[in-house]
């Protein structure tokens, strides 16, 4: 006679509870998942669940994972963020193949970052994509069409990172639900009309910073919606007085590198609770010395004219390629040490409030 499966002797919810404390250990959940039958579909679906930014870098990681997934529909249903900066070249075998496969049947995916080495326009990889993303991280450079349809087709998302090519159109009323995009000018010009974005990063390109007498008139008025504003990346960004007397209800402002007299005209941010002088991406050059008093004098002057100003972080230190520290300064306190992450989470740079 057969002998039946016996039932778990716990109700699965507190199986649940042991994999949350587990917090994706992913050995762990590996074997979990060959250990016991009760156990193996929750165990895979915590496992197959992310691949995060630590692994981003791993080639063979996904390869293997990409492979797996690909041959499982069951499997590919589970994940929920993907982190891919692999690929080099376009077309490149085996990855853009395996990824392009992978997206059509991801159909759980919420998170997705990505981009190739190469730089080269990859929309045509989500166009097919049974996914409906929250999240899109997509650093590449100039995309175009394909990226189009892709955004006519993701209604639902909150967050975008797109550098967009000029001349590329976007349908109306794509994106609804945005309320935080980062990318060039031209991206910013496209999507900020007619959305409820509160939350902007804009990273220029090449030829931004030779924009600037003709003012921004595309978006003055959704800049007058800011809450919050990152403002600079690796190239030449325009000067802040392009932009300063649109953003009256601005609350967080980090401007990456510090250009002359840009001090000065934050005093005309009466709205600012939040400031963050950081490195220009790729230069060690600090935005304001480390000279006690010169810094002290002038983070005194900034809280005395802005009056809801509470927090001044200044970038401090940058010890290795990775590890970064501020000098955090608040309101009627001295200065304390604080990290790039505790600067970033929450504030800049598409994280969520939760790190």
């Amino acid at each position: 006679m057969a002998v039946l499966p016996r039932s778990p002797c716990l109700p699965p919810e507190l199986f649940r509870t042991v994999f949350e404390n587990l917090d994706g250990h992913r050995p762990t959940l590996f074997n979990l998942s060959l250990c016991n039958q009760f156990l193996r579909e929750d165990a895979e679906r915590e496992l197959y669940a992310e691949v995060d930014e630590s692994s981003a870098t791993n080639a063979t990681l996904h390869i293997a994972f990409l492979s797996t997934i690909t041959r499982s529909p069951r499997l590919a249903a589970f994940v929920r963020v993907y982190h891919s900066i692999n690929i080099v070249h376009y077309n490149e075998t085996p990855l853009w193949d395996l990824l392009k496969r992978a997206l059509k049947i991801m159909s759980g995916l919420k998170v997705l970052h990505f981009r190739s080495f190469g730089g080269h326009p990859a929309g045509e990889l989500l166009v097919d994509a049974r996914c409906t993303l929250e999240r899109l991280h997509w650093a590449n450079h100039s995309e175009g069409p394909a990226m189009s349809t892709v955004l006519s087709q993701q209604k639902q998302l909150r967050y975008l990172y797109l550098e967009s090519r000029h001349g590329t159109v976007f349908p109306e009323g794509c994106v609804p639900h945005l309320n935080e995009l980062a990318g060039n000018r031209v991206t910013l010009e496209a999507l900020l009309p007619g959305r409820c974005v509160r939350t902007v990063s804009w990273i220029p390109e090449l030829q931004d910073v030779a924009f600037g007498s003709g003012g921004v008139p595309r978006i003055e008025g959704e800049l007058g919606n800011l809450v919050t504003l990152s403002y600079g990346g690796y190239f030449a960004r325009p000067h802040l007085g392009l932009v300063v007397d649109h953003l009256y209800r601005l609350q967080k402002l980090e401007l990456v590198g510090l250009l002359f007299e840009e001090t000065m005209l934050i005093k005309r941010l009466k709205a600012l609770r939040e400031l963050v002088f950081s490195y220009k991406w790729g230069s060690r050059y600090l935005p304001i010395p480390c000279n006690s008093e010169a810094r002290k004098e002038l983070v005194e002057e900034l809280f005395s004219c802005c009056p809801n100003l509470a927090c001044i972080d200044i970038a401090h230190e940058w010890t290795t390629i990775s590890e970064i520290w501020y000098q955090r300064w608040m309101r009627g306190s001295s200065p304390v040490r604080v990290s790039l992450m505790e600067v970033k989470c929450g504030r800049f740079g598409g994280k969520s409030t939760e790190c």
